[in-house]
């Protein structure tokens, strides 16, 4: 083949492995997202994030907040629980 040709094919196989890689990485950055910050985990993937690497840092800067649900507990006799929605970052 020529020049050109070899330059087409490199162009064609590193897209294509740069879309297998970027699918695996998105995979192991949900994995580590997940591992730290469960419950945010929970309600991004809920929310349909697939950006994980960059929610991970946006979360490591506190730049990052989500509405969770938060449990109080009557800390007296009768143990009351109650469940509230909260901002938590």
């Amino acid at each position: 083949g020529t020049p050109r040709d070899f330059v087409r094919f490199g162009a064609v196989a590193s897209c294509s492995i740069a879309r297998q890689v970027d699918f695996v990485a998105r995979d192991v950055w949900r994995g580590l997202y997940a591992r730290r910050w469960g419950a945010f985990a929970d309600c991004l993937r809920f929310q349909g994030c697939e950006e994980w690497r960059r929610l991970y840092r946006e979360t490591l800067l506190g730049r990052l907040e989500c509405t969770l649900e938060v449990f109080d507990r009557e800390k007296k006799l009768g143990f009351a629980m109650a469940a509230m929605a909260a901002r938590v970052q």
